[in-house]
């Protein structure tokens, strides 16, 4: 019996210390591992950070918790990135996001794409603390004197 409650002890302390150390990310309920496929990086080199598009036309998971989903900001603000460890924050740029669908549309700077190995990134959502747009000009930082977002409409 000590076994036991001394084993649930530690898994609670090791539990409470991993959340410590991911304080950023704890308040997120749900996450997806990204992977990207090396033989659609383009170039004999891994690209550093290089800002990729994430485009994903509908995802129910993506809806907001008003549709059946799991995202709690209407903006899709509870919507955050990081690099394979799952703690480490990536730049990101939302540029549209409908709540109803779960379509997200942004652009996030991955620190190292290979073009041998596949790449793997964590999108983290349903934090209902999240109100702020954390979309984040340090995405286009790469010397990159200008960007336009230019798609198939004459509205834009």
């Amino acid at each position: 019996m000590k076994r036991k409650l001394l084993f649930i002890l530690v898994s609670a302390l090791v539990l409470y210390l991993d959340c410590f150390s991911q304080s950023a990310i704890c308040s997120y309920g749900y996450r997806k591992r990204i992977t990207f496929d090396p033989t659609k990086v383009s170039g004999s080199s891994d690209l550093t950070d290089f800002p990729v598009l994430i485009n994903i036309t509908s995802d129910n998971d993506l809806r907001t918790t008003a549709n059946s989903g799991h995202v709690r900001s209407s903006s899709g603000y509870d919507i955050v990135f990081t690099s394979d460890d799952g703690v480490t924050l990536l730049n990101h740029e939302l540029t549209a996001y409908t709540a109803t669908s779960g379509a997200l549309q942004c652009w996030v700077k991955i620190p190292n794409l290979s073009t041998s190995i596949n790449t793997h990134i964590y999108m983290y959502y349903g934090n209902s603390s999240a109100t702020v747009n954390p979309s984040s000009s340090a995405t286009w930082s790469n010397g990159y004197v200008g960007v336009w977002h230019l798609d198939n409409s004459f509205n834009n």
